[in-house]
């Protein structure tokens, strides 16, 4: 998580100061940074939806 924080911010590149940091996250998931980068940009997939219902309420069987 820590690196789709910092590669999703807006002007990452190559010369920024935390890409030395990038290229070793991506590396340890068998990415390259420019790769971990662009992935960070994409909208999330695998049925991950916001609940429009609950409006952000806690759903109470799971607080049980």
């Amino acid at each position: 998580m820590t690196l789709a924080d910092v590669a999703s911010h807006v002007g990452m590149h190559e010369g920024h100061r935390l890409w030395p940091h990038i290229q070793n996250w991506a590396a340890e998931l068998g990415l390259t940074a420019p790769e971990a980068v662009a992935a960070t940009s994409q909208p999330p997939s695998g049925g991950i939806h916001h609940d429009e219902h609950t409006s952000g309420q806690l759903n109470r069987e799971a607080a049980d």
